[in-house]
């Protein structure tokens, strides 16, 4: 048996494609939807993003236009759409009724390029940058 010694690779938020946070009951849902159909700006709803969601903002500084995530709570789920200012929510729809709208996001979103999960291509990570220096560099020294 051959082992081989693997350097281990840093986890950044730049690698994550979407958040799914999963909880057993639906009154764990942390959002709620307007009352009697009411839209905003007849009803919003307001969170400390920082301190419910820190995943997803961190997730929107570097790297990133913006991110998708998808908090489900029993059978209920909601889309959320995250960028530098803030969030879009969903209202909540029921999983087990509607899968269509949980599975045809799931499913455009396998479709998407890189640039339209968010990804912001004209940026470039420290790591990145790093090991383009550091072949560089190996590279002049054996020449």
């Amino acid at each position: 048996m051959v082992v081989q010694e693997t350097t281990p690779t840093p986890s950044t938020w730049a690698e994550v494609y979407t958040l799914i946070e999963v909880k057993i009951s639906d009154d764990l849902d942390r959002f709620a939807n307007p009352p009697n159909g009411g839209t905003p700006p007849e009803y919003q709803v307001t969170i400390d993003v920082t301190k419910n969601y820190p995943n997803e903002k961190e997730a929107t500084r570097q790297f990133r236009t913006w991110v998708y995530s998808i908090p489900v709570a029993g059978t209920t789920a909601r889309l959320l759409h995250w960028d530098r200012p803030g969030v879009i929510v969903t209202e909540s729809f029921n999983c087990k009724s509607n899968p269509e709208i949980l599975i045809g996001f799931v499913w455009r979103f396998s479709k998407a390029t890189n640039e339209q999960r968010g990804f912001d291509r004209s940026k470039i990570s420290g790591v990145q940058m790093y090991l383009g220096w550091k072949q560089r560099v190996q590279s002049s020294e054996n020449s």
